[in-house]
């Protein structure tokens, strides 16, 4: 499991792209994101694509959260919330749930004792 935090306002958590910018574009194919926290404090999109990087691309199994709003996605610069992510198929078992850190350096959620198929990377 791993836990990314974001308490400025970035652009993104994660950035997928196509690379296709370069003299040889270079897509990033086959990207797996599974058994993650994601946590921000401000409304980002949390995955960001390219659609020429979705090819075999799988994410699921994942917890987002936002203090101050609901996750939100991004392909190609198109918004989407959780609900339009997942009937593309991404993070159909993943969740929205607020961690509750018990220690927010080592980003221990307050449910680990509770619930330890979290930390196991099985919800």
């Amino acid at each position: 499991m791993s836990t990314t935090h974001d308490g400025n306002h970035s652009w993104q958590i994660i950035l997928i792209t196509a690379n296709q910018d370069r003299a040889v574009p270079a897509p990033s194919l086959g990207i797996q994101i599974f058994n993650n926290i994601f946590y921000t404090k401000y409304p980002m999109p949390l995955i960001t694509a390219e659609s020429g990087s979705l090819t075999d691309f799988q994410s699921d199994y994942n917890l987002f959260y936002c203090e101050t709003g609901e996750p939100v996605f991004s392909i190609d610069g198109a918004l989407r919330t959780l609900e339009e992510w997942q009937v593309l198929g991404f993070d159909t078992h993943s969740v929205v749930l607020d961690p509750r850190f018990i220690d927010l350096v080592d980003f221990i959620p307050t449910m680990a004792d509770r619930c330890p198929s979290l930390c196991e990377g099985s919800m």
